[in-house]
């Protein structure tokens, strides 16, 4: 029973795991900005993103170990948003307010 007071203060002291996401949601392409490529690729929609307001920008930055890569994973991300704005389809986005950046993008049939 004593040691229950040190028990409770080390529960408090430990790292908390960080959130990898603010958001997930659906949302409707309304504008693409291919022009950064292979490094980026900024998206449009038609809904609030957690602190990023319907409208706004949200950027998908290329992901992977090495260039070619990362070129192949935004020019997949840029055919997803493409073909979304294009068939009228919506998309599950998940991202972080801190930079409307997104984590996760799925296209849903």
């Amino acid at each position: 029973m004593k040691h229950i007071p040190f028990i409770i203060l080390a529960t408090f002291l430990l790292p908390l795991p960080l959130q990898a996401h603010d958001w997930s949601l659906e949302a409707k392409v309304t504008r693409v900005e291919p022009s950064y490529m292979p490094y980026k690729v900024y998206l449009q929609i038609d809904t609030d993103a957690g602190q990023c307001t319907a409208g706004s920008w949200i950027q998908w930055i290329a992901r992977g170990d090495d260039q070619a890569t990362k070129a192949a994973n935004t020019q997949a991300v840029l055919a997803v948003a493409m073909t979304a704005l294009v068939a009228g389809k919506r998309l599950t986005l998940v991202g972080n307010n801190g930079d409307c950046s997104l984590n996760f993008v799925h296209l849903i049939p």
